[in-house]
């Protein structure tokens, strides 16, 4: 497929012959189809549970996602993030308690538990290129900072902020320094560290409570 990408590519400019623009959209139409398909196909092992018997398949299913470029292979890590993520967001998200400050300890675990499942059973899946566990992380990491900016601000809201337990905020804080430090030990091989997602800026603004500094602000 690559070769075929390629080899059109010096055809651009030909595209006003009639041939060329036919041979364009049949290319196109191909890609689209492979896309589809291959996207088709994860969806189908995941559902099943075959991902360790169709795991060679799966890899070579990434190799056409390489040669059909960027968009394909974002799309593909994004579905792979929010099936992953799935479970964690309806669990934390749609249960006040299950996602309130007392459990950020769970949420933590969550995550870990999840990147074991990619150690063991998904990692010969994506080309290591792809980043997809760093992808994984900084899509849990979004969310989940989100989530705490959420809650800070309601509790900031209601009664001006007096509701909120001091101790409990010093805790939260300390359980997300140390969750930053198990993420740097774990992605530490990584040599790119200027592309890791959780630089020291988004780790610790991770769980929300650096926006207790602009808690004033909070109307």
């Amino acid at each position: 497929m690559s070769a075929v990408l390629e080899l059109m590519a010096h055809f651009r400019s030909f595209r006003s012959i009639d041939q060329i623009a036919t041979l364009s959209r049949n290319v196109a139409d191909l890609k689209a189809e492979l896309l589809e398909q291959v996207c088709e196909d994860f969806e189908m092992v995941f559902v099943k549970g075959e991902v360790s018997a169709r795991k060679g398949m799966l890899s070579e299913a990434c190799t056409v996602m390489d040669a059909l470029g960027d968009g394909a292979r974002a799309r593909l890590v994004t579905w792979y993030c929010n099936t992953q993520l799935r479970e964690y967001r309806q669990v934390f998200r749609g249960n006040d308690e299950a996602g309130s400050l007392d459990n950020i300890s769970r949420r933590y675990a969550w995550l870990k538990r999840i990147l074991k499942v990619y150690d063991d059973e998904h990692i010969g899946i994506f080309p290591l290129s792809w980043k997809a566990d760093e992808m994984l992380v900084k899509s849990f990491c979004d969310g989940t900072r989100d989530d705490f900016k959420g809650i800070l601000q309601r509790a900031m809201r209601k009664e001006g902020g007096k509701s909120l337990d001091v101790n409990l905020l010093l805790k939260c804080l300390q359980e997300t320094l140390d969750f930053e430090h198990y993420l740097e030990r774990k992605f530490s091989a990584d040599v790119s560290r200027e592309n890791i997602i959780l630089n020291k800026s988004s780790v610790h603004q991770l769980s929300g409570l650096t926006f207790l500094n602009q808690s004033e602000n909070v109307n």
